[in-house]
């Protein structure tokens, strides 16, 4: 069983300023001898004066970094471990060439261990290019200034919903009767696997945080939380609509299995994010290629097999304030376990 996670939209700065304070002590003036009136002064000649060098100041070498997009600097774009990570990055990789055949840019990619995990590496600089699930983009955005280049669309639609499933075996047919059950859930920050869901709970009056015996999570996953349902070994989870069509091909009858009870409130697509780091006009290069490369027959079927992305549009930020709102609504979640 996992423990909800917090992730704080703010960033600390500690500045340490360290004084030392020197006393300086005079140093005594050293006494010569007179010379007595019997002895003559002896005149010594003044040494020569050898000449020496003049001191040089040689300035540290600064090692000098490559451009973004170079063999030697290249784009990391990581993706969100929202299914399986093989099928993910099999993906990837193919739009990952297109990207680079489009733009000249080098480009390295990977799938992100988890929803936080990817926000992070964003915020420290190691990661370039995210594609980013909706609460992702608004922590990262929120917390470290990424910006969203493009917010997807699928089939036709900017908005889609989460839902609460369980097996058609159930006594379960509404929310009140998920109370004690056990839920699987796919990462504290999947907007559709968690954040809405728990929501529901909120504005029907439940705790959420002693409402289920017990929580999964399934590590960002949501085709595997449709098969724990479906194979009776959790009550019930939390998906996006419709998670099933992604394990129908390998369980033809898990819509007959596993029913939906509740759906949550429209959500806005996730997003395919940069850092501020990256100059703007790679930003804009990189964004066109993703519009062109979803207009041909390779690309559209690449993304689609991606995240079933079927188009792209220009991210507008103030679209996730709804999503801004909801987190508000479930605040527990984001508190830092120690």
């Amino acid at each position: 069983m996992n423990s909800f996670k917090k992730i704080f939209l703010t960033i600390v700065t500690l500045s340490i300023i360290a004084s030392l304070s020197i006393a300086f002590t005079g140093c005594p003036t050293p006494v010569t001898e007179k010379p007595t009136a019997t002895e003559e002064p002896t005149v010594t000649e003044e040494a020569e004066e050898t000449p020496t060098e003049e001191a040089v100041t040689t300035e540290e070498p600064t090692e000098e970094v490559a451009e973004f997009g170079t063999a030697e600097n290249p784009l990391v774009m990581a993706f969100a471990p929202s299914g399986e990570a093989d099928r993910i990055l099999a993906s990837g990789e193919k739009v990952e060439k297109m990207i680079e055949e489009r733009t000249g840019y080098k480009i390295e990619s990977f799938v992100a261990t988890s929803y936080a995990a990817l926000i992070e590496s964003m915020g420290a600089g190691n990661t370039h290019i995210g594609w980013l699930a909706t609460v992702q983009y608004v922590v990262a955005h929120d917390k470290y200034n990424v910006e969203g280049l493009l917010s997807s669309i699928r089939y036709g639609s900017p908005t889609y919903k989460g839902q609460i499933i369980v097996h058609v075996d159930s006594d379960i047919e509404d929310i009140a009767d998920l109370e004690g059950k056990t839920f699987a859930y796919s990462d504290p920050l999947s907007t559709s696997g968690f954040i809405y869901p728990m929501t529901l709970l909120v504005k029907e009056g439940y705790d959420y945080k002693t409402f289920f015996s017990e929580i999964n999570s399934m590590d960002g996953s949501h085709d595997a939380t449709v098969l724990v349902v479906y194979n009776k070994e959790i009550d019930c989870g939390a998906t996006f609509d419709d998670a099933r069509d992604i394990v129908e091909d390998k369980f033809p009858d898990v819509k007959e299995k596993v029913k939906v009870i509740a759906y949550t409130d429209e959500i806005p697509y996730d997003t395919i994010s940069i850092i501020e780091d990256i100059p703007d006009e790679m930003k804009e290069k990189i964004k066109n290629a993703l519009l062109e490369i979803v207009e041909t027959e390779e690309g559209l079927l690449a993304v689609n097999e991606l995240y079933r992305h079927t188009g792209y549009i220009p991210t507008d930020d103030s679209v996730y304030d709804p999503v801004r709102e909801a987190l508000d609504l479930v605040p527990e979640l984001f508190e830092k376990e120690e």
